[in-house]
């Protein structure tokens, strides 16, 4: 976006939102109200998907990338990490002059890099908000999934106050807090407060699952493992997408596992085990109860 382009606030602002699946959804039922008009682009072209859309109010009506970003002053990409990339040139193609692209997907540094490839007079910054879930598909959107959660924003290029400005409205409209951070850093920080999770999960069913022939799994199992039930095409592009950072995740998740084998092994009713799963519990209970910023999903 150059300087001379005056700000657009989002009440005035066409918005095309390409992907209309959980995330993508929640953010056009989150704008209902708030921004001029709201264009879908069913990435997949299908067309009950497009239709559910549409009824559910996360829309006003869906069109085909090349129009609906034509139009718009805000494109939103919320398609997997890889497709995002795939995309980016297609969107930049049809961008208006002064218009702000972002996403919404779970790893930065490969986005912003693919947005910053592309010469385009218009305002990129790569986006993430902190909040989804196992279920996906637009039957599960809702407007308020963003309600009180973190939103990663890292800029691209040099700073512009009315791009920044529009976003900002636009985390306002959803209930959510930006937090304004490196893409770098972002991943790195996910990789264990997001990811990682995920990778144990699949860890977890992988251990549990072939031993338990005799259905003696409860609760615990099932939470244990509940984030292994997500999408797997979704999943798979974050891994690939964050693989340096996800494989020190997972070293340090093995030193960790090394110290509770250690202090199982020695045993002892009031030892060094104790005091290692009280630690672990107050850190849990703290991650709930005093770090509601803390970038996690």
């Amino acid at each position: 976006m150059t300087d001379a382009a005056p700000p657009i606030a989002l009440a005035d602002a066409t918005v095309t939102i390409i992907g209309l699946g959980l995330l993508g959804g929640s953010i056009g039922m989150a704008l209902d109200g708030q921004c001029a008009r709201r264009i879908g682009v069913e990435r997949s072209g299908d067309v009950d998907g497009a239709s559910a859309a549409l009824e559910r109010g996360a829309v006003d009506h869906v069109d085909e990338l090349a129009r609906a970003v034509a139009a718009a002053d805000l494109v939103i990409l919320a398609t997997p990490i890889e497709t995002t990339v795939e995309l980016l040139p297609q969107v930049a193609a049809h961008l208006v002059p002064g218009a702000v692209v972002t996403d919404v997907g779970s790893t930065k540094v490969a986005v912003v890099d693919a947005m910053r490839a592309l010469d385009v007079d218009a305002t990129m910054w790569g986006g993430h908000p902190m909040r989804g879930g196992v279920e996906q598909g637009i039957e599960h959107a809702r407007g308020d999934l963003f309600r009180g959660g973190p939103w990663a924003l890292c800029e691209v290029a040099a700073p512009d106050a009315g791009a920044r400005a529009l976003l900002e409205q636009l985390l306002v409209a959803a209930n959510a807090t930006p937090v304004f951070i490196e893409a770098d850093d972002h991943d790195a920080i996910v990789a264990h407060t997001s990811h990682l999770p995920y990778v144990v999960a699949q860890a977890v069913a992988h251990a549990v699952r072939t031993e338990d022939d005799r259905g003696l799994a409860g609760a615990g199992l099932d939470g244990a493992v509940r984030l292994a039930r997500g999408d797997v095409d979704m999943w798979s592009g974050v891994l690939r997408t964050n693989a340096d950072h996800v494989l020190a995740a997972i070293e340090h998740l093995r030193w960790q596992l090394d110290i509770a084998a250690t202090r199982i092994a020695a045993g002892g009713p009031l030892g060094e085990l104790d005091d290692w799963l009280a630690e672990g519990r107050a850190l849990a209970i703290g991650d709930e109860a005093d770090s509601p910023g803390t970038l996690r999903t």
